[in-house]
């Protein structure tokens, strides 16, 4: 019997020069299936493994598709035979074909999605089709995170306009792109992003203006905007990152504006925008305007309160008043000041500025305190008395009033001459007899009627001796530093002293001191600062035997 050799040659649509085990690969549901038989009488192609049909099973060249209700998730593998005729003799042969699933690819984003704000793109999209595939960009520095995931991120590195391709493959592990099938270009515009940041959260200007600044780097236009109404605040030029900014109501107090919220928003094209948020507060100023209660008396206290006393902060400049005591609120501000001064002069000068809590501080004010008419008490003993030729038991001495009244018409003149009597007599001249001998410290106290306190008091520079005309004892060669004094006052003299005492301007003794030294030293850092009587006592007597005035700073 002659057996016929048969030649079967089958190819497929695609990739036929794909090498595997299996006779046949192809792309898609359809394959074509070629035979070279010669002499044959008749020919048929078979298929029991799955559902599918022939163009003409009875061809040596015939196509075979899948039918449509076959699962293709990735691969398929179909075994092929058919029977011939040759001769009266059954010739058959089998082939496998293995059907990949056909890629196809598909961006799956919309219109919109074509403009991004940066360098990276978040919201790259393909479908999925049970198939791999990764994203591609012809720019070899496009960074894909990851680059195989239907969503994924791209980064650029510059900006301007990039496409994108998802490619779709299936295949073999060693040929895992044996079909494969592209998608795109999908373009996207990289714009540079705005910066909007102001760089602080909170601003407060002091009175009705100030002005904003912002770094604006210079990408995309810059604009100031508030919910604030029109005729609140209002922005000299919106588009200016350093613009002026006004308002018509202030935010301190005011509940129904605590602040008001101002907005820079930058925009880069209609896409990319960028906006940050300030708080700005419109401060009250302070004010600095004083109430002044002036002195009564020359060199008196004068009591300055501010007008707003709630302040925590109070800058006085008070020149060279001393200060006599202050007043401090719950702020912590020391909103009075009670000061007098004793440079002798008539008029002061106190200014004042306030900060609030807002750090706003006032414009300086300024108050001129006028001292009230001063009077001045002197006297001496009239040039008609021989102060060496005083002698009791009628020793009569007469006193000239040399006192400066300084435009009081209402005085008094109360006289005391140190021997427990007291005339009231504001005649230039006034006279005195001393029944006893002794140092008589006389002295006069001249009152303002309308004003009691105001008063000044003169004294002797030395005791007023009376003498029985018998040599009395006296201390003689009596000094004292230094004069004005702030610490302490050192007292010297040639013989010894028993006593001390320090009288005031009312004749009021303020401080005294038993010593037994010809060499005191006084601590006067308590005295208010004035001027004071010094009394000395001699050992052997008990009389003030000297007395000299200093002054206190």
């Amino acid at each position: 019997m002659k057996i016929n050799i048969l030649v079967l040659m089958l190819t497929a649509l695609f990739f036929t020069n794909y090498a595997m085990s299996q006779d046949l690969s192809v792309c898609g549901r359809s394959v074509d299936l070629n035979a070279n038989v010669e002499n044959y009488s008749s020919f048929s192609w078979f298929c029991d493994d799955v559902n599918g049909t022939f163009s003409n099973s009875h061809s040596l060249n015939t196509t075979f598709t899948l039918a449509n209700d076959v699962n293709l998730q990735s691969f398929l593998d179909v075994r092929f035979y058919y029977n011939a005729n040759v001769n009266g003799e059954i010739a058959s042969d089998t082939i496998d074909v293995r059907f990949y699933k056909q890629p196809s690819a598909r961006i799956s984003m919309s219109e919109g999605d074509t403009v991004v704000c940066g360098l990276t793109c978040g919201f790259l999209s393909a479908e999925y089709h049970g198939t791999s595939g990764y994203w591609y960009e012809n720019n070899s520095s496009t960074v894909f995170n990851p680059v195989s995931n239907t969503t994924t991120s791209a980064t650029v590195t510059s900006y301007g306009s990039h496409n994108f391709y998802w490619v779709e493959c299936n295949g073999s592990d060693d040929n895992p792109q044996f079909c494969m099938d592209t998608a795109g270009p999908w373009t996207i515009s990289f714009i540079r992003q705005p910066s909007a940041q102001i760089g602080y959260d909170e601003l407060t200007f002091c009175g009705y203006d100030g002005r904003l600044h912002v770094d604006f780097n210079g990408v995309g236009e810059g604009r100031w905007s508030t919910s604030a109404h029109s005729n609140v605040v209002s922005f000299d030029d919106r588009n200016d990152p350093n613009t002026m900014i006004h308002t018509t109501v202030l935010n301190s107090g005011n509940t129904q504006y605590p602040y008001y919220e101002i907005y820079w928003t930058v925009q880069n094209t209609m896409y990319c925008v960028d906006k940050d948020t300030v708080r700005v507060v419109f401060a009250e100023v302070p004010s600095s305007m004083m109430n002044v209660i002036s002195p009564k008396c020359f060199g008196g206290t004068a009591t300055i309160t501010a007008q707003d006393e709630t302040l925590p902060i109070y800058n006085w400049q008070l020149g060279n008043g001393i200060v006599d005591s202050t007043m401090t609120n719950s702020a912590g501000g020391e909103f009075r000041v009670c000061v007098h001064w004793n440079d002798n002069q008539d008029n002061h000068s106190i200014d004042m500025t306030a900060i609030n809590s807002w750090g706003c501080q006032s414009n300086i004010e300024r108050v001129v305190i006028n001292e009230p008419n001063r009077i001045d008490a002197r006297f001496v003993v009239s040039t008609e008395i021989d102060l060496n030729n005083i002698v009791a038991p009628d020793a009569f001495v007469i006193f000239e009033n040399r006192t400066n009244y300084g435009g009081v018409t209402n005085k008094i003149c109360e006289w005391h001459f140190g021997d427990d009597s007291v005339k009231y007599d504001c005649d230039r001249f006034v006279n005195h007899m001393y029944a006893e001998p002794d140092c008589y410290v006389p002295y006069l106290i001249v009152i303002n009627g309308d004003i009691q306190e105001c008063r000044d008091t003169a004294y002797l520079n030395d005791c007023l001796y009376v003498s029985n005309d018998i040599a009395d004892y006296n201390l003689t060669n009596i000094s004292i530093s230094p004069n004005p004094a702030t610490d302490i006052l050192n007292i010297t003299s040639s013989e010894t002293i028993s006593e001390i005492e320090i009288v005031n301007v009312m004749g009021q003794v303020v401080k005294r001191m038993e010593v037994n030294t010809d060499n005191v030293v006084c601590d006067v850092n308590e005295l208010k600062a004035g001027v004071y009587i010094l009394r000395i006592h001699g050992m052997n007597t008990e009389s003030v035997v000297s007395q000299q005035k200093f002054i206190k700073e």
